[in-house]
C-alpha cells in the first residue's frame, strides 16, 4: 500500500529536498525549460514565481558531474561558469515556495522530474536509490521495491521520469536502462 503522505511528513521534519539551508541553494537541482513551462500556470495562479536563478558554481557542477558520469563536457556547456541556472524558488528560510502544510502544493504532473523521482536515480544503467538520513522514504522504505511503493510508482515509471529528466536537459544518458 502506497504511503502518499511520506513526503508531506518528511517536509515537516527535515531540511531535505523541499527545505534546505538557504546557503546551499546554489547546489539545488536545476530546472529545465519544459519544467518551468509546466510550473508557470500553477505559479501564476497562486502569485508565486515559477523559478529562481542562481550562479553556477564549481560545487554545483561537480555534483552534476557525479550524477551524470561521462558527461563532463556536455555539463560544462549546459552550465558554464560564470553563468546562472534556474531552480525552484525558495523563501529566505530555505523552504520551496510550493511547500505547504500537507507537502508539495504543485499537482504531481507539474512537479519537476527530480522532485517526482527523488530518492531514486539511475546509476550504471540500473535503477537505484539515494539513502539520505533526513528522508523518510529512504529511512522507512528499506528496499528499492518499498521506495517505489511509497512513491506509488513502478520501476518502469521511475525509469521514464529519469529519461524525461535527461531528455529535457539534453543529457540523453546512455546508462539509462530501457523501460522494463
Amino acid at each position: 500500500m502506497a504511503d502518499l503522505f511520506t513526503c508531506a511528513r518528511c517536509a515537516c521534519l527535515y531540511p531535505t529536498c523541499c527545505r534546505m539551508d538557504p546557503a546551499h541553494k546554489g547546489v539545488c537541482f536545476p530546472l529545465s525549460e519544459p519544467e518551468r513551462r509546466r510550473i508557470a500556470p500553477f505559479a501564476a495562479q497562486h502569485g508565486l514565481p515559477d523559478h529562481d536563478s542562481v550562479e553556477t558554481s564549481p560545487v554545483f557542477l561537480r555534483a552534476m558531474k557525479a550524477l551524470f558520469p561521462g558527461k563532463r563536457e556536455l555539463l560544462e556547456s549546459l552550465f558554464p561558469i560564470p553563468g546562472e541556472h534556474a531552480i525552484l524558488p525558495i523563501f529566505p528560510n530555505g523552504s520551496c515556495v510550493f511547500l505547504g502544510p500537507e507537502g508539495c502544493g504543485l499537482p504531481r504532473e507539474a512537479r519537476p522530474w527530480y522532485c517526482r523521482l527523488f530518492p531514486l536515480w539511475v546509476r550504471k544503467g540500473k535503477l537505484d536509490r539515494f539513502i539520505p538520513e533526513e528522508c523518510l522514504i529512504a529511512t522507512e522504505a528499506k528496499t528499492l521495491g518499498a521506495v517505489l511503493e511509497c512513491l506509488d510508482m513502478d520501476a518502469g515509471q521511475a525509469v521514464e521520469l529519469y529519461q524525461a529528466l535527461c531528455r529535457d536537459w539534453g543529457i540523453m544518458d546512455s546508462a539509462a536502462p530501457e523501460q522494463p
